[in-house]
This record gives C-alpha cells, sequence and structure tokens, in this order.
C-alpha cells in the first residue's frame, strides 16, 4: 500500500485516521503538526514534525500523499495552497468511511473528507479539500465549493449551493435551492431557508444574517453566543366554536401540514372532545400535538380524577413547524412534567411516517411495516408490478371498468357513492363500531381540506363498484377508507383503482403513494399491498408508550384481575395490548349459533374456512342424540367461530364436545399474535361450565391462520403427524418436478389407457358409492366409516361447498375404476374420501385423479391441495404414496381441553390402569 502522512494532530486527525484504517488503501505512516510535540502518540501513530520538516518526510520515506487533517477551513485553505505550491507531486487522496452512502455521478474533489453515516445523493458535486461530517445528509444535485465543511447531522435539501470555505454548524437544515455564499458561517441547529450573502454569519429558525464576518475569523463555538431559549407548554381544549377558530390560526402558522391535523380528520366524535400540546419557544409556536385526554375511574380514589391520553387515529404525533432538535427534546420533558401534574396514567402515541417519533421520551415500538411506493413513470411503476396485479389489472380492463378521480370540489353524489360501498364492507368484515363514521364527517372532512382529498370511484356499466378516499400530503398520498362490492370482487377492481391512482399522481407530479401495512407485519393484507410495490423500502410506523403513574397502573391492572410480573415488561413487549385495562375492559360477547343462516354469516366474516367448518358438513356428521353448535365470540373487532359436535357422556349428567372428522378447529378474524385470549377463556369456560361440558377435542387445520394464537393458554395443543400438500401457487411444471419416477411412470401410463370425467350424474354417484364400499371392505374400516348413501347424496349438493367427483375410466371399455371426491372451499382443496376396483388397484389409478384434480385447481387459481396423512397419523404406506406428489408436509395438531378436572378424572377412574394410552378422553376409551 502507498504510504501517507496525516496533516494535522487534533481530534479531527483521529476521526480521518480512523477512516483511512477502515479503507485500508492506503498505509499511514505519521502526522505533521506545528503544535504538537515531535513523537506524540495520536490515534496509534507518530507526529513526525512540522510544515516545515514535509519535504525531508516525504524524500526519506517514499511518500506517496496525505490528507489534511484541519478543521478551520481557511486554515485548511492555507495550508492546501502552500503544500500544492512547494510539493508538486504530493497527491492530496480523499478518504470515504465504508459506512458512508455515495449515490450515482457524484463528484468528490481530491483532499475531501466523507464521515461515518454520510449520505450523498446523486449528482452532487464535492469541491477539494471539503469535510462531510458524520450523518449528515447532502441532497442531490447540490453543490459544494472547495475548503467547505459540513458538520455532523446537517442536512441539505437538492441544488442547494455552498460557496467556497463556507462552514455549516451542528443540525443545521437547508431547503432545497438556497445558496449560501462564500465564507459564510451557519450556526448550529439553523434552518436556511433564504439564500445567505458572502462572508455572513447567519442562524436561527428561520435563518438570518446576524453580522459580517472576515474570510480569516473563527466559527467554532460560535453557538456560545446565541440567546438561550424560553420555552412555554400549553394544553387546549376544542369545546367552542372560538376553539375552533384558535386551532385552525395556530395550523395555518406551520409551513405545512396534511389533513390528519385538520379537525374534521381527528374530532368526529361529539361525545370525544380534541385537546392539543403546543410548545411555543420565545412566544413562536413549534410544536403542536393534537390527543384525546380519556377519563379514568379508579375505584379505590373516586375523588380524584385521573386520565389517559391517546393520539387520534392514523398518522398522527406531534407536527414541527421547523422544530429543531432542541425544541423536541424540550417539548417532550415538558409534556411529561404536565402529564405528572395534572394525574394521567398513560400515553399511547401514535406517530407519522415522517419521523416525528424522534427523541420520543417513551418506548418506541415498530408496530408494522407501511408499504410506501415511488411513483416513477408509468411504465416504471407497470413493469415492478407483480405478474398477478398486471394480470388483474387487465382482466378488470377485459370487464369494461372505468375509474373517476375527484379532487377539490367533490360532489355530494361521490362522496355518497363512496360512503355506501365503505359501510357496506365494514359491514361485510363486521368492522369495530369506531369504524362506522357518519357520512357527515366524510363530507366535512372533504369540504374543509379541499386540494388535501380524493376520491377514486370504479364504476361498471355506470354502476360504482369500488372506492376509496385517499389523503394528500405534498408530494405524497396516503390511503385511507374505502371498499368494494363483494359480489363484483372478479372484476379485480381493487387493483385496477390502485393502479388508476398511480397514473393520476404521475400526472400530478406526486413522489410516493402509502398502503398502509396489514393486521400484522407479513400477513396476507400486507402481501396484497405490497404486490403494487415489490421493489420498494416499507416505512416503519411506530407507536408509543408510556405509563407516567406507576401505581395507578398497577392499581388499574389488580382491578381487572389481570396476571402480570412487571408494568415495564407490558410497555416494552411489542405484542402486548396497551393500555391492558382497555382491551380487557372491551364489551365482548360469546353466543352459540345452532342455525343454518347465523352459522353461515359468521363463516362469511371470517372468510378463510373449510368445508370441515360449515353448517352442512357438522349436520351431516354429527349422530341422533348430539348438538351441532358454532360458538362465536367477538370482542371489539375481533371475531372467532369455534365449530363443535355436542355428545352427551353414556351413565352421566355431563357432555363433552369434539370436532367433525377431518380438519377443523377455531376460525377467526382480526386475531394477530399479540392477541390476549384470556377474556376469550373466562367466556368459554364459563359456557362450558353452564352446560355440564367436560372436555374437548378438535382436530385443527393446517390452512387456517392463528389457530394456536387463539388456543394458547387453553389445554394442550399436540401435534399429532404430517399431512402432505401440493403448493398449488408453483407453475404446474414445477410442482410435477417433485413427483417421484414411480408416481411419474404411473401417470405416463396411466393417460394412455385412461380418461378423466367429472360427474354428479345419479348413476355414476351409484358407481362411486360401490367403489368407495369396496375400499372400505378390503382396507376391513370401521362401521362408522360406511356412510348410508343419503350421506353421499345430501354432501354433493350442499350449497355450503364445491364437491368434484372424479372418475377414472377405462378407454377401451368405458368402465369406471376407480373414484375420489375431492371438496373446494375458499383457497383449499381437500382429497376429501375416494376407491378403486380391486382388480385395477395395480395400475394405480387414483393417481391420476390426484393429478387431474392438481391440474384443474391450479388453473382455478386454488392456494391448497391436502392429500391427508397416513394411517393413524404414521408416516406408513400411505402417507409416502401422497408424499410421491409432494414434499410440502404441514402438521396436523390436535386440541385437547379439560374444562373439569375433577369429573374428568372420576369419569376416567375405570381407565386408571390405561396411563399409558394416548386416547383423549380418557373415559371414552374402548379396547
Amino acid at each position: 500500500m502507498n504510504r501517507v502522512l496525516v496533516i494535522g494532530a487534533s481530534g479531527h486527525a483521529k476521526v480521518i485516521i480512523d477512516i483511512i484504517k477502515k479503507q485500508a488503501e492506503y498505509e499511514i505512516l505519521g502526522l505533521i503538526d506545528s503544535y504538537k510535540k515531535k513523537g506524540t502518540i495520536i490515534g496509534g501513530h507518530k507526529v513526525l514534525g512540522t510544515e516545515n520538516d514535509l519535504s525531508k518526510i516525504i524524500e526519506a520515506n517514499n511518500i506517496y500523499g496525505g490528507i489534511i487533517a484541519i478543521g478551520d477551513n481557511w486554515t485548511r485553505k492555507k495550508l492546501y495552497k502552500e503544500i500544492a505550491f512547494t510539493l508538486t507531486n504530493f497527491k492530496f487522496i480523499t478518504v470515504i468511511h465504508p459506512d458512508a452512502i455515495i449515490g450515482e455521478n457524484v463528484t468528490l474533489g481530491e483532499g475531501t473528507a466523507v464521515m461515518a453515516g454520510v449520505v450523498i445523493n446523486s449528482d452532487a458535486t464535492i469541491g477539494k479539500q471539503c469535510i462531510i461530517n458524520t450523518k449528515s445528509s447532502i441532497g442531490h444535485d447540490v453543490t459544494l465549493k472547495d475548503f467547505c465543511s459540513i458538520a455532523p447531522g446537517v442536512t441539505i435539501g437538492g441544488e442547494v449551493v455552498i460557496g467556497k470555505c463556507s462552514a455549516i454548524s451542528l443540525g443545521a437544515n437547508i431547503i432545497e435551492c438556497v445558496k449560501v455564499g462564500k465564507h459564510s458561517v451557519i450556526g448550529a441547529g439553523a434552518l436556511v431557508n433564504t439564500n445567505i450573502s458572502n462572508c455572513k454569519t447567519a442562524f436561527g429558525v428561520p435563518a438570518k444574517e446576524i453580522k459580517d464576518r472576515k474570510k480569516d475569523d473563527k466559527y467554532l463555538g460560535m453557538l456560545n453566543t446565541v440567546k438561550t431559549s424560553t420555552y412555554k407548554i400549553e394544553l387546549h381544549t376544542i369545546s367552542k366554536e372560538a376553539d375552533v377558530n384558535k386551532y385552525n390560526a395556530i395550523l395555518r402558522g406551520f409551513k405545512s401540514f396534511s389533513s390528519f391535523y385538520s379537525l374534521q380528520y381527528c374530532n368526529y366524535k361529539d361525545n370525544s372532545k380534541l385537546s392539543y400540546f403546543i410548545l411555543r419557544r420565545n412566544d413562536e409556536v413549534k410544536i403542536l400535538m393534537p390527543i384525546y385526554l380519556n377519563n379514568l375511574k379508579i375505584n379505590e380514589l373516586e375523588d380524584i380524577q385521573f386520565y389517559d391520553v391517546t393520539s387520534p387515529y392514523g398518522y398522527s404525533g406531534p407536527l414541527y413547524n421547523n422544530a429543531s432538535d432542541e425544541d423536541i427534546k424540550a417539548f417532550w420533558k415538558k409534556v411529561d412534567k404536565w402529564y405528572k401534574k395534572n394525574n394521567v396514567v398513560t400515553e399511547f402515541m401514535r406517530f407519522s411516517l415522517n419521523g416525528n417519533h424522534k427523541h420520543y421520551s417513551g418506548h418506541l415500538i415498530p408496530s408494522l411495516n407501511n408499504v410506501k411506493g415511488k411513483i416513477h413513470s408509468f411504465e416504471t411503476i407497470w413493469n415492478n408490478l407483480k405478474q398477478k396485479v398486471r394480470n388483474n389489472y387487465r382482466k378488470a380492463e377485459k370487464n369494461d371498468l372505468k375509474a373517476n378521480i375527484y379532487s377539490g370540489t367533490i360532489p355530494a353524489k361521490i362522496i355518497s357513492s363512496f360512503y355506501l360501498i365503505y359501510i357496506k364492507t365494514m359491514q361485510r368484515n363486521a368492522a369495530a363500531k369506531n369504524y362506522f363514521y357518519p357520512l357527515d364527517y366524510f363530507k366535512n372532512l372533504i369540504e374543509n381540506n379541499q386540494d388535501k382529498v380524493l376520491i377514486a370511484i370504479i364504476n361498471k356499466n355506470d354502476i360504482p363498484v369500488s372506492a376509496e378516499l385517499i389523503i394528500i400530503d405534498g408530494d405524497t398520498l396516503y390511503s385511507y377508507l374505502g371498499g368494494t362490492h363483494a359480489e363484483y370482487f372478479d372484476s379485480r377492481p381493487n387493483d385496477f383503482l390502485k393502479i388508476e391512482v398511480m397514473k393520476w399522481a404521475v400526472e400530478h407530479e406526486k413522489k410516493y403513494y402509502v398502503l398502509g401495512g396489514g393486521r400484522k407485519d407479513f400477513d396476507g393484507l400486507y402481501q396484497y399491498k405490497k404486490s403494487f410495490f415489490p421493489k420498494d423500502d416499507d416505512v416503519v410506523f411506530y407507536t408509543g408508550r408510556k405509563v407516567i403513574n406507576k401505581k395507578i397502573y398497577s392499581n388499574l391492572l389488580k382491578e381487572i384481575k389481570v396476571s402480570y410480573t412487571d408494568v415495564n415488561s407490558l410497555v416494552s413487549n411489542s405484542n402486548a395490548y396497551f393500555p391492558i385495562y382497555k382491551q380487557v375492559s372491551n364489551n365482548s360477547r360469546l353466543n352459540i349459533i345452532t342455525s343454518k343462516d347465523e352459522w353461515q354469516s359468521v363463516l362469511k366474516l371470517v372468510k378463510n374456512y373449510d368445508f370441515y367448518h360449515t353448517f352442512d358438513y357438522h349436520d351431516l356428521s354429527k349422530e341422533k342424540d348430539e348438538k351441532a353448535i358454532l360458538i362465536k365470540y367477538t370482542e371489539g373487532d375481533i371475531l372467532i367461530g369455534l365449530p363443535l359436535i355436542v355428545r352427551k357422556i353414556d351413565n352421566s349428567d355431563y357432555y363433552d364436545a369434539t370436532s367433525v372428522y377431518g380438519y377443523s378447529g377455531p376460525l377467526q378474524k382480526n386475531v394477530t399474535a399479540s392477541f390476549n385470549n384470556s377474556n376469550f377463556i373466562k367466556e368459554l369456560n364459563q359456557y362450558f361450565k353452564g352446560e355440564n361440558i367436560i372436555s374437548v377435542f378438535s382436530r385443527l387445520n393446517p390452512f387456517i391462520e392463528n389457530q394456536s394464537e387463539i388456543l394458547q393458554n387453553l389445554g394442550e395443543t399436540a401435534k399429532l403427524g404430517n399431512i402432505v400438500n401440493i403448493d398449488l401457487t408453483l407453475p404446474l411444471d414445477e410442482q410435477r418436478t417433485i413427483f417421484s419416477k414411480t408416481t411419474k411412470r404411473y401417470l405416463n401410463k396411466g393417460r394412455k389407457s385412461l380418461k378423466v370425467v367429472c360427474s354428479q350424474e345419479e348413476k355414476d354417484i351409484k358407481e362411486f358409492i360401490k367403489l368407495y364400499y369396496e375400499n372400505m371392505d378390503r382396507v376391513k374400516a370401521k362401521r362408522n366409516y360406511y356412510f348410508p348413501e343419503g350421506y353421499f347424496n345430501k354432501f354433493i349438493n350442499s350449497k355450503d361447498f364445491n364437491t368434484d367427483v372424479l372418475f377414472a375410466v377405462e378407454i377401451e371399455t368405458n368402465k369406471i375404476i376407480s373414484a375420489a371426491m375431492m371438496v373446494k372451499t375458499n383457497n383449499i382443496i381437500q382429497y376429501h374420501i375416494s376407491g378403486t376396483k380391486n382388480e385395477f388397484l395395480a395400475i394405480s389409478p387414483i393417481r391420476l385423479l390426484i393429478d387431474e384434480m392438481r391440474i384443474r385447481s391450479t388453473e382455478e387459481k386454488y392456494t391448497f391441495f391436502n392429500l391427508g396423512g397416513g394411517l393413524g397419523n404414521e408416516e406408513d404406506e400411505l402417507f409416502r404414496f401422497k408424499s410421491s406428489f409432494s414434499k410440502d408436509f404441514k402438521s396436523f395438531k390436535v386440541w385437547k381441553y379439560i374444562s373439569n378436572h375433577d369429573v374428568y378424572n372420576e369419569l376416567s377412574s375405570n381407565n386408571k390402569e390405561l396411563g399409558e394410552v394416548d386416547f383423549f378422553p380418557l373415559y371414552r376409551y374402548q379396547e
């Protein structure tokens, strides 16, 4: 490596030494400094002499070049000119910390130093002998003339020009297109929004030229003379017209703000008055933050009023008016002091996506990844979309969907059309009550925020079928609320709407489109939104939590009998609801459903269910003296459905419950990993106790989300084995590559001599039943597997699910030799039951039926094809046969729960000697 010298031996030199070592491109011979004694060790290297010794040191040690490590711009310039004039072969090296980010087409002059965490965006031009200090940000097309210095934490917008020898001090911000003259100094924390002349000192927010300066004036430490700021916090509550006018006047004083801070957005509830903090610095409003100050009832302290604080729904938190870091820290300090003085127990804060969580004094939770897409040319957007989205858009076009996007003064008719679609969507999804905004809310929001709100409507044959309300914040669109009529899902209007909004954004020179996140990170809703911007980075949505009064918070938890070990753990655990006393106090309700209409209504709400969960299948499965029930549990916007068969326990006054045969278990809507099921357990146990239900057994479904979250701390969930699934989202040829050689050989032979027919004709169904019985005879099945003929007819004719009966027919004789029932529900295919004539078992025709179903289901866009597992959940010959189609194994689990241990043990007393028998419930075990 070439040898270099570091000229200067101050703290700045230590940073330069560190960068050179990390670059590993040069060997540092030593340092040159006029003020340090020769031999002094700095950063692990010796001072070799002064500037007067340079030529001797270079000649004696074969020096390639070096860098001037002096922070003062004028001094650095003088020394550079002296060295460049006297040592013409000396190379001034440029050093860049490995953690710096340098954009495309960036020019860096000789002798420039770029520190850790620096971001220099594309097409910026940095002159020679500049210093770009730690975590500063240089915008696109910025020009820094020679000998400039940028201090740590500085942010410079695009197309800014900084003149020669100028210095930008700690944490200053310069907005786009501003020019700063040469030999000027911008003070720490300043906001520069107008041009600054040559040889000026400027500071403040906004920055003002305070005094003239000479080229060689020292500037480091200049802020010691800045006037100390005076801060004042105020809380106001909006209750009358004068309060409204005051809030709006303060808001208009901010340079920019989105509709998220408008009263029409925040204050739609008549019974929930909005309050807001403002922070004044020297009488200038720097920060505004809307909040709800909610009353809390503490039983032991009824004479003292306590509160908790929440931010408005959506993207909220503090709004800044050119606020500095110092202002923000002062704001949170004074807010917390106000909370303590005014009996606030907890604070829950939702922040915007613009970084206003910075310096938050509570516990920050990175709650959700939000999809934020960059608006390029439409061609680029189109090419970046997932293929599925492009296909859906083309399908929408073929269905003659038309888009209309309204802004400014939006007609009342359009608002009403949006509202009708929105409300029907909320009803269909069983949304929480707080989502049912009145029509006037939307009218007021739009009327008072013209040019900051869009409504997109998708029409089919002049009928509005999908709609979305979008909030505009400067160059960014935020998807807010909307919906689609369910009967038009197949036309893909929602995909069509999103892309048409992107076209509008391109035409109106918007830069970003925020679609939000899922109910939890990486769930189906998130994946759907991500498909529109798969190549763009997400932005994190932060929430904040504080417990201001731990003693009162603990008392609240004791009142609701929540078990916990530490208040702090409840705050920092991102999976725990906060504040937990609000979740537990939510109204919850458990209903028992036995009618088909109500049962199917619940299934429509949860959306993802299998045929094993339907009313018809339960009605077919229950015995004469048994009862099919669906336990419906609601808590806020959470819905749980648990289908069971309730049975009398012989020779007792007790009952137990079991699932139908197959893959059942609980269903859910809006249950996430953070779901606290304590209320669900409590109400479930009350029901079991009231009905004398002693135990519950349920087989679970590998394709239904969050069953384990619902059943946690509720008995035992045990894995019995694996089932074989064919992943129908893979291309057909990719699916087939996984097949075993044996299966491929049987399929190749089978397709030559057999054909596959799908039929529900009576004569064919009778033939299927005969084949099925023959199959049961061959495997010596138990009597309960010999379903009566009426069972098959009711099953196939059910409207609750779709059943395909596939027949393998010998081409030569036109004779049916094998058949299988495949059941299709939502995105799941279940290989249910089948049969093959004994004389044709050798050619394995069932493989052809499975393969044919696989092909058809893939083309019909199903996701899962469950072939099931082995006999007794063992990986036996049957399992190996099924696994010859796929190696996508899913866990098959069962749930066992004893709701009354005393009675369970008493009923099982006769079978105590069977302790090694893994059978549940034990009292039903028979040899």
